[in-house]
């Protein structure tokens, strides 16, 4: 479990900051390269905020042999989203939390807001 803590300044949006540990993600997409794009801006997003983020993107058919035990959550892109009864079904076993990322985040490859559902996804865990 990750420690959460809040630092709030003055005139200054509060900060989350997480602490102790690299928080692991998995993207679940077609065909694992499109999401390549997000990876990167999110990547980015998480450096900005000093977030250990370890990120990687597979297409859903890689995703039954791939070991997910270690993992802090799970994304899947919007063009796999009806594979999200499965994908949680099998994430259950390990308490692993599955999102999906939204058709807008998605296309405007926006790294910023696919770490809030991240952080948000972790947080739930």
């Amino acid at each position: 479990m990750l420690e959460i803590f809040t630092i709030k300044f003055k005139s200054v949006k509060p900060e989350v900051i997480y602490l102790a540990k690299k928080i692991n993600v998995l993207f679940v997409c077609a065909a694992g390269m499109s999401s390549s794009l997000l990876e990167v801006k999110t990547r980015e997003a998480a450096e900005k905020k000093g977030i250990d983020l370890k990120l990687r993107a597979i297409p859903v058919s890689e995703f039954y042999k791939y070991d997910i035990a270690g993992l802090d959550c799970i994304l899947l892109a919007p063009q796999v989203r009806h594979k999200l009864k499965e994908v949680k079904e099998r994430a259950s076993e390990y308490d692993i939390p599955v999102g999906s990322i939204d058709f807008q985040t998605y296309g405007l490859v926006d790294g910023e807001r696919t770490l809030r559902t991240i952080l948000n996804l972790v947080g739930q865990s």
